[in-house]
Parts: structure tokens; sequence; C-alpha cells
């Protein structure tokens, strides 16, 4: 199987350093550009089905991308969506203090929301899913940085600690690996942004 992982275009609330968590999230006129860049890049794909997280900021990526493919399902899975922040979600990151939240990087979460090591438990159980299905095909998976980062961790078999401190994927970015018969992954490229020079 080839794996491709894609975050959403840069969104109104990344321009505003607003924390998104669940939050739709509304694509800017340079976000559907770099969507539109990157279905450039990938229109040459057979992509066989796309599965994307159901808000709307990678939805509407998704969708660019997939007007170069014109008969591949979108499939939009919840486990999909970016950590929930809970209360935080909407506010700017420069209120908020996660240094005072109990707990470690990877199991702290903000008042009502979800730690990413709860996270982890979603996105695995969807990946299995999609490896199960997945054969000789190439799948796209458009999601959000938190997501990528623990796919990421997933296929390279990295533990939560080592996961959290991945570096943080760029808006547009593919990261993409091919996925043995047995389930070893093989890294390709990664938060590869060649399509928006």
């Amino acid at each position: 199987m080839r794996l491709i992982l894609v975050r959403h275009g840069e969104t109104e609330e990344n321009k505003a350093d607003i924390m998104q968590g669940w939050l739709p999230g509304k694509l800017t006129s340079l976000g559907i550009k770099q969507a539109q860049q990157l279905a450039e890049r990938l229109k040459w794909l057979k992509i066989e089905v796309a599965y994307s997280s159901d808000l709307a900021r990678c939805v509407d990526t998704a969708k660019e991308i997939l007007k170069f493919h014109l008969h591949t399902k979108l499939i939009l899975d919840k486990r999909l969506r970016e950590v929930g922040h809970g209360k935080w979600d909407g506010r700017k990151h420069s209120e908020l203090d996660w240094s005072s939240l109990p707990g470690e990087k990877w199991n702290n979460r903000a008042p009502g929301g979800e730690s990413f090591e709860e996270v982890l438990v979603r996105v695995k159980d969807c990946y299995r899913e999609i490896l199960k299905k997945g054969g000789q095909k190439t799948v796209l998976i458009v999601s959000h940085g938190g997501i990528m980062k623990l796919l990421q961790g997933i296929l390279q078999k990295k533990t939560i600690q080592e996961t959290v401190y991945l570096d943080n994927p760029k808006n547009t970015c593919v990261t993409e690996f091919l996925i043995d018969s047995k389930g070893k992954a093989t890294l390709v490229c990664l938060n590869c942004e060649k399509h928006l020079q």
C-alpha cells in the first residue's frame, strides 16, 4: 500500500494563532491556493480511496485534491479529527498556559479536552482499519498536524513520548510511506512542501 498523509491548508484560525482542535476551520485564500498546488502535485497518482477528518478544513482540502480524481471515494472519519482541546478550542495560543496542566505533554489535557495519549487510541483504531482494507492501493489521508504526527509515530514504531516531540507538519505538507504485506512501513518523504515552491 502506498499511504499519503496530508495536512490541511492554512486556515483563518492558523493565521490568527487560534487553537482549532474540533472547530471546523475555514481555509484562507492562501490555504485554498496551497490545496490547489498540492492537487497539481498529486494529480498523476492513482488514488483509489481517500480518507479525511470530518472537520471542514480537511474536507475542503481533500475536495481540491479529488478534483483530479473524480471517481475516488472520500470517506469522512471522526477518528481523524485533531486533538480536541475542550474549553481551550477557539482561544489564542498566547492566552494558554500548558505548563499549568498536570501531567506530561503526552498525557495532559485542556479542560474538557483530550490527551495526545487518548487520541492515539482512536488514530490507531482508524489506521488498522485502513490497513486492513488497503491491499495494494494508493490511499490518501487528509488530516491535522497532531494526527499526522501520531500516524508517523505508529508507522515508525515510536513511543508516545517520542511521537509528541516530532516536528509539527506545515500546511499541505506531504508524508508518504510504502507499506508491505506484513505491515512494515518504509518512509518515502517526510513533511515535504516542494509543491509550494
